[in-house]
């Protein structure tokens, strides 16, 4: 599911229960462009590289510190 920042509903995906939640990101993307923040469940090294280079600057990311800690120790 993708909301904008009024939480208005953009898209959304239904996959069963045994597919990997960052499995459709990439098509929920697809034609939109910014920020995205996600939950935990869709964080991912390969799917943010993969979204990097196809979408330029949309950024994955979430709040956690753990997160956090690793964006600056990367950055």
């Amino acid at each position: 599911m993708v909301v904008n920042e009024l939480g208005e509903l953009l898209k959304v995906y239904v996959t069963p229960g045994n597919v990997d939640d960052r499995q459709p990101v990439p098509h929920l993307l697809s034609s939109l462009w910014g920020k995205v923040f996600a939950d935990r469940g869709y964080i991912s090294q390969l799917l943010t590289e993969q979204l990097r280079q196809e979408k330029g600057p949309i950024v994955l990311c979430q709040t956690s510190k753990e997160y956090e800690k690793s964006i600056n120790a990367t950055s």
